[in-house]
């Protein structure tokens, strides 16, 4: 690999060259010569070299200039092994005599590693292309203006041709150890709009003629050089370790599927340009500096999905044009039906991930969990996900539809592999004493006239081989369930329950099952000719375990981890 170079080190390489002599039939370049693709064979790869394969082609990924020492690695703002490069590293790379060498790697390619020892995890630095420019780098617009090359902070390519010019345009006694202005190119003055990230002078073409004019202190000095240094600044990084053998005695690489198109830099051994689609398919529209990480106003780093969604791609629950059928398949269906008597439908549904390498999956990919409600009349609307205030684990999705349409509706689940997940129904339903419940849990309102008589609810459920376990909220907030009236309680039995009231107050009766699948739930109210006293005085208050917060309330309330999970 080579290193960059101050203007004094060449200058003295330079001289080294010249006084130097040999035999004409020995004698080699005297400096490196334009490299362009070229294939290798499986028997020419070299240890810790690393190669595009495509078919039985080898192409091996170039390295060349670089401001760095290749033994530092590189880091991240938040010192994580993926995220966005640390900015005061400013880590450029560049070449000026193996641009043309840089293969390009599609995903049906493989990319390869010869070792000689084991091998190492892999570090996939990402760089911006500046383009073509002199081969001078960390350029800065000093107070006054003028573009300034500061030793120890700016820096040159050894093998550019600027370099060998300035070199040669020094007069006796005049050194660069203070640095110097670059004051034009071609006669037109340069200021910091002229500079790139990375301090790299902007606006020229490959090979270019650029004439400069240059102050070292008060004295003006003109190079002429060519745009022949192409540069790269990094920008993310991004750490793997997965890879599988092949038995010709190389390492396949296992290229990450979020990998966005862009330049990356394997292990500070080679520059690869990466498209993130098929060999064959177009690729000029396909930009390759497009960020993958985001860095928020308090610093924290998010992966491109993850700030699609905080920057409100979905912020609302959204009708999906074409509606149902121009949906991808699913086999995570849930069915809902409702008749003409439902005025109205809640679907409430959490979910949660299993593992954090599910979650991170998820992020890194844009796999997230999708619900898409579709309507009897084929209408699709994807739901709007959240987290409630001081819940980091469980997110949730809703919608109500008033007005409901009777008929078949369905909740379509996509990415809900590695979840748990609740699902819920609230069924507006004026007079319907029904409803269907799908999910693990399920809700209906029954508005009841005043009666000072006892009244015996039944609660019964198609699937009577499934456990269901019920509460009932009166208008007044009081609840009668298992165990906070046990007393109230006249029948628990798979398939039926029935409480015993001791009378009705005017209003919307909230009866909340918690079951899975249960099919069609029906709910009776009728009249008790007669009522155990102490049934019939028994407050709900002060009934054993009165005050306790069961497992069914909560799972209806905020979808806990007692929900049913699938």
């Amino acid at each position: 690999m080579r290193k960059k170079c101050l203007f004094l080190a060449a200058a003295i390489a330079m001289a080294s060259i010249t006084v130097s002599g040999c035999k004409k039939e020995e004698q080699e370049p005297a400096g490196p010569i334009e490299q362009s693709l070229a294939a290798v064979t499986v028997n020419e790869l070299k240890s810790g070299c690393y190669y595009v394969k495509n078919g039985g082609d080898f192409f091996e990924l170039p390295t060349e200039g670089m401001n760095f020492d290749p033994s530092r690695p590189a880091e991240t703002t938040t010192m994580e092994p993926n995220g966005i490069i640390r900015k005061d590293a400013n880590r450029i790379v560049d070449f000026v005599y193996k641009d043309n060498a840089i293969p390009i790697l599609y995903k049906n390619d493989q990319l390869v590693f010869k070792a000689s020892g084991n091998v190492p995890s892999f570090t996939w630095e990402r760089f911006r292309d500046q383009g073509y420019s002199i081969g001078l780098y960390g350029l800065n617009s000093s107070s006054a203006g003028k573009i300034q090359f500061e030793n120890g902070k700016s820096g040159n390519d050894g093998t550019s041709s600027i370099t060998a010019a300035i070199s040669a345009s020094l007069a006796d006694g005049m050194t660069l150890d203070n640095g110097f202005v670059l004051d034009k190119i071609n006669g037109a003055s340069l200021t910091g709009d002229n500079l790139r990230p990375g301090g790299i002078v902007a606006g020229l073409t490959k090979d270019a003629v650029a004439n400069c004019d240059l102050y070292v202190g008060t004295a003006l000095i003109s190079a002429c050089a060519t745009a022949d240094m192409r540069a790269f600044t990094s920008f993310e990084l991004y750490t793997t370790d997965l890879y599988s053998n092949s038995p010709d005695g190389y390492a396949i690489i296992d290229i990450p599927d979020y990998l966005k198109s862009g330049y990356y830099y394997i292990n500070n051994a080679g520059l690869v340009k990466y498209y993130n689609v098929e060999r064959g398919t177009d690729t000029a529209d396909i930009k390759m500096d497009d960020p993958y990480y985001y860095e928020d106003n308090s610093g924290n780093v998010m992966t491109y999905y993850e700030y699609l969604e905080k920057t409100g791609a979905i912020s609302q629950n959204t009708e999906i044009q074409g509606g149902a059928s121009s949906l991808e398949d699913t086999p995570d269906i849930m069915d809902f039906n409702t008749d003409v008597t439902q005025s109205g439908i809640t679907f409430n549904i959490a979910y949660k991930f299993q593992t954090k390498e599910a979650e991170t999956a998820a992020k890194q990919t844009g796999k997230f969990p999708r619900v898409i409600l579709v309507s009897p009349t084929g209408t699709a609307t994807e739901l709007a996900s959240g987290k409630n205030s001081g819940d980091d684990e469980w997110v949730y999705m809703g919608s109500t539809v008033e007005g409901a349409v009777a008929g078949a509706w369905q909740l379509r689940f996509y990415n809900f592999e590695n979840l748990y997940r609740s699902v819920s129904t609230d069924i507006a339903s004026g007079n319907a004493k029904s409803f269907v419940q799908s999910g693990s849990s399920g809700q209906i309102t029954i508005h009841y006239d005043d009666s000072p008589i006892a009244n015996d609810i039944t609660i019964t459920w198609q699937n009577s081989d499934h456990a269901a376990s019920v509460v009932i909220r009166t208008p007044d907030g009081t609840e009668y369930s298992r165990e906070k009236t046990p007393g109230n309680l006249m029948l628990d039995e798979y398939g039926k329950v029935v409480f015993k009231l001791p009378g009705l107050t005017n209003g919307d009766y909230q009866f909340l099952i918690q079951g899975t699948d249960l099919g069609r739930v029906w709910v009776d109210s009728e009249e008790s000719v007669s009522l155990d006293s102490s049934a019939a005085q028994t407050d709900p208050e002060d009934t054993e375990g009165a005050g306790t917060e069961t497992a069914e309330t909560k799972a209806e309330d905020g979808f806990g981890e007692t929900a049913a999970q699938d």
